[in-house]
């Protein structure tokens, strides 16, 4: 049985979409649930232990994993599980966003997103009152898709985060055509926390680079 669309989100790895949701347990920990979007086949389990926060980031770690140690998702099969040990990111001192701020948050990069702001934000982040809000899009494979009346040109992965107390947010996302941005980051040390977005930001602002709005 595929697993049901209520409740799952969707990523793409090397061109195919596959569809995913978190299983809680208590032992041995959190599974991540994953099979292909269209017409699955073998499904396939992570387990990750408590603690780990399970982003886009850490479902495309483990759908790698899996390939690599022969998981074939577009075949019919026993389902595959597999595991990760500790805790697989350093966090440092960033915080998820606050339950009780969510909907400020989103509202904010909603209303960023109407007016095209690119890296930097205008509007003071709600919780430290600073004007220190950013986004940045990770540019992924080519698409050409319409979704209420906004165009957008690629999938890829989106960091909303607060350079001045640290709070985040990390989804995979559809990336609009207005998108542009001269911060060059390098993807090899990207994770679900911005911090080398952050890092690589403060080098432009040092280096007097300043990215276009």
């Amino acid at each position: 049985m595929a697993i049901a669309k209520k409740g799952t989100r969707l990523i793409t790895v090397d061109d195919i979409e596959y569809r995913w949701i978190v299983q809680p347990d208590d032992e041995p920990g959190l599974g991540i649930v994953v099979e292909c979007a269209e017409n699955p086949g073998q499904r396939m389990i992570t387990w990750v232990e408590h603690g780990n926060i399970i982003s886009p980031w850490l479902v495309r770690k483990a759908i790698l994993h899996a390939l690599d140690r022969g998981w074939k998702p577009k075949q019919r099969g026993q389902e595959l599980n597999f595991g990760f040990e500790g805790i697989l990111q350093n966090p440092r001192d960033w915080i998820g966003v606050p339950a009780e701020y969510q909907e400020q948050w989103q509202l904010i990069y909603y209303e960023s997103h109407d007016s095209q702001e690119s890296l930097n934000l205008s509007a003071p982040y709600p919780i430290c009152g600073t004007v220190s809000l950013h986004h940045w899009y990770q540019v992924g494979t080519p698409i050409d898709r319409v979704f209420e009346g906004h165009k957008f040109i690629a999938n890829g992965y989106l960091w909303q985060w607060c350079s001045n107390c640290h709070s985040f947010e990390h989804y995979s996302s559809f990336v609009p055509d207005w998108w542009s941005c001269a911060l060059e980051v390098d993807a090899e040390k990207l994770t679900a926390w911005p911090i080398a977005i952050e890092e690589a930001r403060i080098a432009m602002l040092t280096s007097n680079k300043i990215p276009s709005y």
